[in-house]
């Protein structure tokens, strides 16, 4: 796929979800929305990098009452670009193999219960995450599953670039996390939520390694001084 055919593909995909969160319920729509209004911030939840922790911690909101994965484009629509400007946009970040294979492991347990991810699952079963990567499947489902969308696609604006104001890494989260609760003005104590198991794909795993480097290359290109160095 040509990087224009994916810029393309991108923001009718982003389309669709704008649509499916403006129709959600005025009552859940706006307690979201007074929430992100009183401490003037913007979380951007990246699929699997500890996102449910800030929606309950920081807006006091379960992951299902907040606006799911909306990108940077969600939020300039919904807040207007005054506000947008305004308030503290941050997101989380996770090395790419480390999120992919949470990720994997999340799918083939279930995923969010869908029929699709179910199918998915049953797909999967047979596949170790290894298999999973070299075997060409990630890349047939990068650009569907929103789990395993590059973590760009949704901290970019249209430009390309980085449109928040403060990256956390996955791998300090606890510590980065208190003190953006801090700074805001909010309790500092931390949850942990929604830990995935599986087994850890370690640097010795090279051929996982490059593969994952072109399929997320745009992730390691701007967001690689917030992964793990041993994996670069």
């Amino acid at each position: 796929m040509s990087s224009g055919q994916g810029t393309i593909k991108r923001f009718l995909s982003e389309g669709r979800s704008l649509l499916r969160r403006r129709a959600l319920p005025g009552d859940l729509k706006n307690r979201a929305l007074s929430r992100l209004q009183e401490t003037r911030s913007v979380f951007v939840h990246v699929p699997k990098c500890g996102g449910k922790t800030v929606i309950n911690d920081l807006y006091n909101l379960q992951a299902n009452e907040g606006f799911g994965h909306a990108g940077i484009a969600f939020y300039q629509a919904i807040l207007g670009p005054k506000r947008f400007d305004e308030f503290f946009k941050f997101a989380i970040v996770r090395d790419p193999l480390d999120r992919c294979r949470s990720g994997f492991y999340f799918l083939k347990s279930g995923g969010f219960g869908t029929q699709e991810d179910l199918a998915a699952a049953e797909t999967f079963s047979e596949h170790s995450f290894v298999s999973f990567v070299l075997d060409g499947q990630l890349e047939q489902v990068v650009d569907e599953h929103i789990i395993f969308k590059p973590q760009t696609n949704f901290i970019t604006d249209v430009q390309g670039e980085i449109a928040v104001d403060r990256i956390l890494r996955f791998q300090n989260f606890e510590t980065e996390f208190q003190q953006v609760l801090k700074n805001l003005g909010q309790p500092n104590t931390v949850s942990h939520l929604n830990k995935t198991k599986g087994t850890r794909v370690t640097p010795t795993d090279e051929d996982v390694c490059q593969k994952l480097k072109l399929v997320y290359a745009k992730d390691y290109e701007k967001l690689g001084d917030y992964f793990d160095q041993h994996l670069q």
